[in-house]
């Protein structure tokens, strides 16, 4: 694969961008930890490892490069300070022809100038030239009126799939099941052997000879006292008195109450609060 995909944009500076492989710039790495660390805070050592998984096929890291360094034209090498932007590209389970795109980021301070629609454009282009797709996906909980502006439209949500982690014929028959569902899964299971009680598949030994381990004993048969049905105790287990017929249920306890000041979030769970999540797709 060429490593790099190059696209000249004009602005109101006369600043010209060009997009390239993390993995063939590997010099590139801190200062692409630095970018993403800005906006998604992360440990060094983590956000690096998980970088230098890029490779030619999934996932691959995109550094976008900012190209104008005394009229450079492509020829000088990158430097570190050239980092302004990044996106991920990633396999999609079941969908050969698609790409999903995450990791989205602009250096903070270069913001609202349009940097943003050049690294889409250029990631759009990498994935369809260079690694032949024809549909991009995404994700996002606030940046769809950004999208839709690039041509993106609502989609169905979708898993993606690391094959640097995944051998390629392990990765096939990951997909093979996810697509067939759980009756994929029911075949495997009946073709492949019972569980053992180590959790593990016992080749060639069928369905019918798995070893069933004994769980907790069944519960007592119950019995009627004033009406009411209750479970018999086992030995040597007493059970309260019934209720007399028609109490009413004795009252919850009182929620726990917090100690720390007003407005405060130390030792009190915070409200939860729900984030939608926006699948967006475009024919690229």
């Amino acid at each position: 694969m060429d490593s790099e995909c190059s696209l000249r944009a004009v602005g109101r500076d006369a600043v010209s961008y060009e997009l390239v492989p993390l993995h063939m710039h590997i010099d590139l790495l801190d200062a692409t930890v630095a970018l993403l660390n800005a906006t998604w805070p992360r440990s060094h050592a983590a956000r690096a490892q998980s970088l230098k998984r890029s490779c030619d096929q999934s996932p691959c890291s995109l550094v976008l490069l900012r190209r104008d360094r005394d009229g450079c034209d492509g020829a000088v090498p990158a430097s570190p300070a050239d980092v302004v932007g990044h996106s991920l590209l990633s396999d999609v389970c079941g969908e050969d022809d698609a790409v999903f795109v995450e990791a989205v980021v602009v250096e903070g301070s270069r913001r609202g100038g349009g940097l943003g629609r050049v690294l889409m454009t250029l990631t759009e282009r990498f994935a369809r030239d260079r690694l032949g797709k024809r549909v991009a996906c995404l994700s996002t909980h606030d940046k769809a009126s950004f999208y839709a502006h690039l041509g993106y439209g609502s989609g169905r949500a979708v898993c993606t799939l690391n094959k640097a982690l995944i051998s390629g014929e392990k990765a096939s028959k990951l997909v093979s099941c996810l697509g067939g569902g759980l009756s994929a899964v029911g075949r495997q299971a009946t073709n492949g052997g019972s569980p053992n009680a180590n959790g593990s598949a016992k080749a060639g030994a069928p369905l019918e000879a798995t070893t069933v381990v004994a769980g907790p004993p069944a519960p007592a048969p119950a019995t009627s006292t004033r009406g009411e049905t209750r479970l018999a105790p086992a030995a040597g287990l007493l059970l309260p008195p019934p209720s007399p017929p028609g109490a009413p249920p004795p009252p919850p306890p009182p929620p726990p109450q917090s100690t720390a000041p007003p407005g405060s979030t130390d030792g009190v769970v915070a409200e939860a609060r729900t984030v939608a999540i926006m699948w967006m797709r475009k024919a690229l």
